[in-house]
């Protein structure tokens, strides 16, 4: 998975280009369908049967429990992109402005002995850019500037943040390098929420 800016992120089966569906009647429908489904497989498994329908079960099972597991995050990340949209742009147009300004400082004091100083600073800011475009869609945005101040951050938010930020800027690092990397899932991850409105998860400039 890429973009403008050769992301390379963890991620679950949600694509950037696809738009994202409204969660519907018809959605938690098929939820349920395929969650009846998986239900009577396994009670029809509790019973004496040839091996080969056996077998016929288990498959079916496989296939159906993973297709739960797919709708089951893209309904998660539908659910994030639609919280965090608002928040991540406000970054976004924060870090722009910090990069135009460090921008300019570099070409008035190109040569000085501050370049190499602000250079560093702009290559911060630019795995900053690159975090708010990349963070992983499954999880809970965390912002760059956090309105209560970074005290008021708990350990867990700031080790995602910490580690997906590291990332970022390995791969401006070594930008042929590209590699996906696994974020642990967090169990305690929040549940999305009905009423989902169709829409995309980046705002364009």
């Amino acid at each position: 998975w890429g973009n403008g800016y050769g992301c390379v992120m963890v991620r679950t089966k949600f694509d950037k280009h696809d738009k994202a569906k409204p969660k519907t009647e018809e959605t938690n429908h098929s939820h349920k369908s395929l969650k009846n489904k998986i239900r009577d497989i396994r009670r029809a498994l509790k019973h004496e049967m040839p091996d080969t329908v056996r077998a016929t079960h288990e498959s079916n099972l496989a296939k159906l429990m993973k297709e739960l597991d797919s709708k089951q995050k893209a309904t998660k990340e539908r659910s994030f992109m639609m919280r965090y949209k608002q928040i991540m742009f406000v970054d976004r147009q924060k870090l722009n402005r910090i990069k135009t300004k460090i921008e300019k400082s570099i070409a008035a004091n190109e040569g000085g002995e501050k370049e190499d100083k602000l250079r560093e600073q702009l290559f911060e800011t630019e795995a900053k850019l690159r975090y708010v475009q990349c963070f992983p869609k499954d999880k809970k945005y965390i912002s760059l500037f956090p309105p209560h101040g970074e005290e008021q951050m708990d350990a867990k938010s700031k080790k995602l943040r910490d580690d997906v930020l590291e990332i970022m800027r390995q791969q401006l690092r070594n930008p042929e390098e590209h590699t996906n990397v696994q974020l642990s899932s967090d169990d305690d991850d929040e549940q999305p929420a009905a009423g989902i409105q169709d829409d995309e998860f980046f705002l364009q400039d």
